[in-house]
């Protein structure tokens, strides 16, 4: 099995740059990369990246519904602008907030065509303000699904109002703890002397493979 599972991974590599799979089967458990030379265990840490919406999106679910009595169903009818205390309207339907449940659904009529990194020292309003139409796609909200990184920004937003709390904090607490996964948004919460047992995000090149992100982290902190 294993030599089969090396196989599939050498294959998906050439579409998709890089890849790694995890296998558990009973009390066997093996991972697979498709980067020569580069070994992975249990332990090793990588990043997941959109895998991690599902993590925002819970953290925000549970910032929404803290000290309620059971979990409501209406979290997912609230007004985004309610939270976020400035307009967030699509052009093409000024007179409809955009909820909570439109953005967790990609269906709010957002894009990334604008971006979705707030530069440091800038808050989210003034960010979005300045983006202007780039935001926002030819779909009204509520009538098309349309992938944006960007509603997921919001989302963590809207965690933070509602938990009066830092982003990366809270989904430590109300998610990963709970599922005792280790890990967290840009490492943080990844204890220093772990941060070494981790693979970088390579792209494959004229010359095999390179890192993109995380040939180096950060030794604590952030």
């Amino acid at each position: 099995m294993h030599d089969s599972l090396d196989a599939l991974a050498a294959a998906l590599a050439p579409p998709f740059a890089f890849c790694g799979i995890a296998v558990a089967r009973g009390g066997d458990r093996s991972f697979h990369i498709a980067a020569p030379g580069h070994l992975v265990t249990e332990t090793t840490l990588f990043r997941v990246a959109s895998v991690s919406k599902i993590v925002t999106g819970w953290t925000a679910r549970m910032a929404l519904v803290r000290g309620q009595d059971g979990l409501q169903p209406r979290y997912r009818d609230i007004a985004v602008e309610d939270l976020l205390g400035f307009p967030l309207r699509h052009p093409l339907r000024p007179d409809h907030a955009i909820t909570v449940g439109q953005i967790a659904g990609h269906c709010a009529g957002l894009t990334d065509a604008g971006g979705y990194s707030v530069p440091p020292g800038q808050t989210l309003g003034v960010w979005l303000a300045g983006q202007g139409s780039a935001i926002w796609s030819d779909h009204a909200p509520g009538t098309h699904f349309s992938y944006a990184n960007l509603g997921y920004l919001l989302l963590a937003a809207v965690a933070e109002i509602a938990a009066q709390d830092r982003f990366d904090a809270l989904a430590r607490r109300l998610v990963l703890d709970r599922l005792d996964i280790e890990g967290g948004f840009n490492w943080s919460g990844v204890m220093t002397e772990r941060r070494s047992d981790r693979i970088a995000t390579y792209r494959r090149g004229a010359d095999g493979f390179s890192a993109q992100i995380d040939a180096t982290v950060a030794p604590g902190g952030i």
